[in-house]
């Protein structure tokens, strides 16, 4: 497995100015030791190789206190996040801004809230932009 810390010494890749890998590699070379791409296995094409990552800077939000608040009382006691989360702990630290919601969540859970009749457009108690490594 390769992990996102591998350094690919590719300079004629054509994605080098975007691949993780490659940012390592130049940033490894400070290093006693670091973890090296078998360049025999890496043919780059125009769209760079298999191995490609990137970094990316996504919108993760952190509770929903606000949009619960708006919800009509009959429904928001039918409302049932914990499912979605799994366990009534990881609920409250979702919904108390202790654990991030990722984008993926924030979908699901703006659907969930729409559905129940709580206000979204207030949208989540706070945001923060997170760097995270991932394929293009």
């Amino acid at each position: 497995m390769i992990t996102n810390n591998a350094c690919c010494p590719l300079t004629a890749c054509p994605k080098s100015g975007i691949c993780v890998h490659y940012a390592n590699n130049v940033k490894a070379q400070e290093d006693e030791s670091f973890e090296v791409l078998n360049t025999r296995f890496i043919t780059p094409t125009a769209d760079g190789c298999p191995h490609l990552i990137v970094e990316k800077t996504e919108r993760w939000a952190y509770g929903f206190v606000k949009m619960l608040d708006t919800m009509p009382i009959g429904k928001a006691r039918a409302f049932n996040g914990y499912g979605f989360f799994g366990s009534q702990p990881t609920y409250s630290r979702a919904k108390n801004g202790i654990r991030a919601i990722t984008p993926e969540e924030q979908e699901v859970l703006l659907e969930m809230f729409q559905r129940y009749g709580a206000d979204v457009s207030l949208g989540f108690d706070r945001y923060k932009d997170v760097v995270v490594v991932s394929k293009p």
